[in-house]
């Protein structure tokens, strides 16, 4: 007897949701067609339906194949991802092209990572593998490489005209591992055998080697003065230590090793001293670089200014002068958004990160195990820590620090990991609710 195909079980809060974010992208790419070209141009319009069209198509195979995921966090990076894919729109018609290209790899990869691994605890027998491999991508950049816009570094890989950056990928990496790591050690690392006054130490010879494969991690980006990663990094290992463990000398020992890691890079970097020298007092440093480097604070400045000419309501799509900006579309799109869409317009972004927080720290209340949830929160503290290093270094409340914001930036290596993290979360959310059904 042949088995019935199974229906699409309806997800009305998702499908609602993406009907609102369908509806407002629209609107914002007809605007910003009207205020640039005076009509409502059709190559427009069609960029944003197709990028519409794949998310529409991906909610559709979700519906089919896992229903009970959570509904929530797709119509979020959609609507994060179209805006982006708008204001790349207005500022490089040709690099929305490839970013549409990139939307529609990364959603593809988000159906992978949703559908086809129906058990992440798989993974944590290959922790290690996991790890190596990582580290293997990021040690071929010094030999296979390219450095395609001059930086003096060889970040990426390049095939015709298309790079994949690999240092996006070792964040997913590891936190997969620091997951696996702290699951599996979790009671050996709550205990303490040492004393050091009143401070009661680990194990060293359990906790030596997630030091050890973070400043490893550490010490090859910052091989390749890579800072924004290495910082995302810190961030990512403080918050899934605290995750893992109530106790406090974890986390002390955490602020610590951050402490002497930020020291020795300003004593030992020219590059991070200047980032740093820059960030304090800018305004000396605009047409002048830091004594001893080639770094002005040009870029900062200038996101400062298109911020504050935006005030609350904004410029308008297509009305301001985003493209004074240095590398808006990458670094400082933030900025952009903030001078043309206002207060309310990065508020709302903001708004959106915080959704993805939210119903990612819910993924991970509801997990069914230790590893389940701290492979949630590792994967969400991954996106929103990211949100939080860029738009800082555009508002001046961090050094910059050269990390694409997450969905909205340009970059396809930035939107294929992030949309992997996205599926890896709705696979997790999925498995929470077969778990809890009587």
């Amino acid at each position: 007897m042949i088995a019935p195909i199974a229906r699409p079980a309806p997800r009305w809060i998702e499908t609602g949701l993406l009907v609102a974010a369908g509806v407002t992208l629209l609107v914002s790419m007809a605007t910003l067609s009207v205020a640039l070209f005076g009509h409502v141009a059709q190559s427009s319009l069609v960029t944003i339906v197709v990028a519409l069209l794949m998310m529409f198509a991906v909610s559709l195979l979700l519906s089919w194949r896992l229903p009970t995921a959570d509904q929530v966090l797709l119509p979020v990076a959609c609507i994060l991802t179209g805006l982006g894919l708008v204001m790349i729109r207005r500022l490089s018609p040709t690099f929305s092209l490839r970013q549409l290209a990139g939307i529609g790899v990364g959603l593809v990869l988000l159906l992978i990572a949703a559908l086809a691994f129906r058990d992440y605890r798989l993974l944590k027998r290959y922790k290690y593998t996991l790890a190596a491999l990582g580290f293997a991508l990021i040690l071929g950049t010094k030999f296979f490489g390219v450095d395609p816009y001059g930086e003096g570094y060889k970040r990426w890989f390049g095939f015709h005209g298309f790079y994949y950056q690999p240092v996006e990928l070792l964040k997913v990496l590891l936190v997969v591992f620091f997951a696996a790591y702290l699951d599996e050690k979790r009671e050996v690392l709550s205990q303490a055998y040492l004393r050091l006054g009143r401070w009661r130490l680990p194990p060293l010879q359990y906790v030596g080697p997630l030091f050890a494969t973070w400043l490893l991690a550490l010490g090859l980006l910052l091989f390749q003065n890579d800072l924004g990663s290495a910082l995302l990094f810190f961030g990512i290992f403080l918050a899934m230590v605290y995750i893992a463990s109530p106790r406090v000398i974890y986390s002390v020992m955490g602020l610590a090793l951050v402490a002497v890691g930020a020291f020795v890079a300003y004593q030992s970097n020219s590059h991070v001293r200047a980032r740093i020298i820059t960030w304090i007092n800018p305004w000396p440093y605009v047409d002048h670089p830091v004594p001893g480097t080639d770094t002005t604070s040009w870029q900062l400045v200038q996101s400062l200014i298109g911020i504050a000419s935006g005030g609350i309501p904004g410029s308008g799509l297509g009305l301001g002068h985003p493209e004074d900006i240095p590398v808006s579309r990458t670094d400082f799109i933030f900025s952009a958004f903030g001078e043309e869409l206002g207060l309310l317009g990065t508020m709302f972004i903001l708004a959106c990160y915080l959704i993805i927080v939210y119903r990612g720290l819910r993924i991970a209340a509801l997990a069914r195990d230790g590893y389940d949830k701290l492979l949630a929160a590792g994967l969400t503290a991954a996106v929103v820590i990211q949100a939080l290093v860029i738009i800082g270094g555009n508002i001046r409340l961090l050094p910059i620090a050269g990390v694409t914001l997450p969905f909205m930036s340009y970059g396809p290596s930035s939107l294929l990991s992030n949309f992997i993290i996205i599926g890896m979360l709705l696979r997790i959310s999925a498995n929470a609710a077969a778990a809890a059904e009587p």
